[in-house]
């Protein structure tokens, strides 16, 4: 409260006696916390049919959840009281920027970590909702006790998604995932990008388990030894990331990284679904992803362990594919995105990948690779790149 206020306010009479010559300082006003307060408040200053206008059009709500939410932020008002006044729902309703913010500086103290972990989980609940899970899954939208969390995270995985766990639980694939902070961002799409990511791994996994589960021989290998095998075919051995000091640091790149059809068919599906959606800087991520864990030795199926969906070259191709036609709405993005791929694409080969690689990779995405831009093209194709809404 502002000092001129507070030697204005000092009895009932003064107030009585003194109802006109009040001033206050700019933005001096009486403290109000309570939404009853401020509705009572605005119900003083504006009088009850101007209020209840207010209220009728929604910009009271948006008011008081746009000031707790400052509040919170700020931290003029404990996070506890917060949750205690929303009753645990304010999470569900808040923009998603403004969501992923609480739950982070929840986080940030020891006492409310149990309940930041909750409004992470709600935000994966809510990028969860936008999408669909591939075949041979059948399609289940979560809920916030389906979502397996952990504290733990790494440079390399935001969420994680365990095979093992396939024979045990079959037809609840949520099982099988675990996220981390990492895979909640302020970038709504980079969230739920990440979560079609691993459904792509889970949809390959259940694609494998239905399989192993239709083999008839004597001595049937058990699902982990069967997808082990599996797994061991279509990784490669580990690369060293080029220049991943200072540059890989910034990028939040581990030293080395085992290209795997697995994951590259995972990060193209990704990748086509969600590049023209994402910031400019998770744009960067994702082509990093694409170019380091594009596999050059492993390209052909397996005949012993055979996977049809599993499959490099249509993979690489869907990537080119969108390249050739990005699938914006708005038509005038089409160049702007085309130069973007090409963009980051480059950068990503020529700045992270050995050098005894990029001829092979120069071949394979030629379409991409010798697409020519210059240096004025890519910076205005930054400055004028607009993302889609997730």
């Amino acid at each position: 409260m502002g000092q001129q206020a507070k030697a204005i306010i000092r009895s009932p009479a003064t107030k009585q006696a003194e109802p006109s010559t009040r001033t206050r300082k700019s933005g001096s006003y009486p403290s109000v916390h309570s939404p009853v307060e401020q509705i009572l408040y605005l119900q003083r200053t504006l009088g009850n049919q101007a209020t209840q206008r207010l209220f009728e059009s929604g910009m009271i709500q948006a008011m008081i959840q746009r000031k707790e939410v400052s509040e919170k932020i700020s931290g003029t008002i404990p996070l506890k009281q917060l949750v205690q006044r929303k009753n645990g729902t304010d999470i569900k309703t808040l923009d998603w920027k403004a969501g992923v913010e609480l739950a982070e500086n929840a986080a940030k103290n020891p006492k409310t970590k149990d309940i930041a972990k909750g409004y992470y989980i709600e935000m994966v609940v809510r990028a969860a909702q936008k999408v669909s899970a591939p075949a041979p899954l059948v399609d289940k939208k979560p809920e916030a006790g389906d979502i397996l969390w952990s504290w733990t995270t790494t440079s390399e995985y935001a969420a994680t998604t365990d095979p093992k766990k396939v024979d045990k639980a079959p037809d609840d694939y949520w099982k099988w995932l675990q996220f981390n902070p990492g895979a909640v961002q302020k970038d709504e799409a980079f969230t739920v990008s990440t979560i079609l990511h691993e459904l792509d791994h889970a949809a390959h996994a259940k694609a494998l388990y239905n399989e192993w589960k239709k083999a008839t021989t004597k001595k049937k290998e058990t699902w982990a030894d069967f997808y082990l095998a599996h797994y061991t075919k279509w990784t490669e051995k580990e690369i060293k990331i080029e220049k991943a000091g200072a540059v890989g640091v910034l990028a939040g790149l581990p030293e080395k990284i085992r290209p795997s059809a697995i994951e590259f068919r995972a990060y193209a599906n990704q990748f086509v679904n969600y590049f023209h959606k994402l910031s400019a800087d998770k744009q960067q991520y994702m082509a990093l992803a694409v170019i380091l864990f594009y596999p050059l030795r492993i390209q052909k199926v397996e005949a012993k362990i055979s996977d049809p969906t599993l499959d490099v070259s249509a993979a690489r191709q869907q990537i080119l594919d969108y390249f050739n036609s990005p699938p914006v709405k708005d038509k005038t993005q089409q160049d702007i995105i085309k130069i973007r791929v090409a963009t980051e694409l480059k950068s990503a080969l020529f700045l992270f990948r050995p050098a005894e690689d990029h001829a092979q990779i120069k071949m394979d995405f030629r379409d991409i690779l010798d697409y020519p831009v210059d240096s004025e093209e890519r910076k205005k194709a930054r400055k004028n790149y607009r993302p889609e809404a997730p």
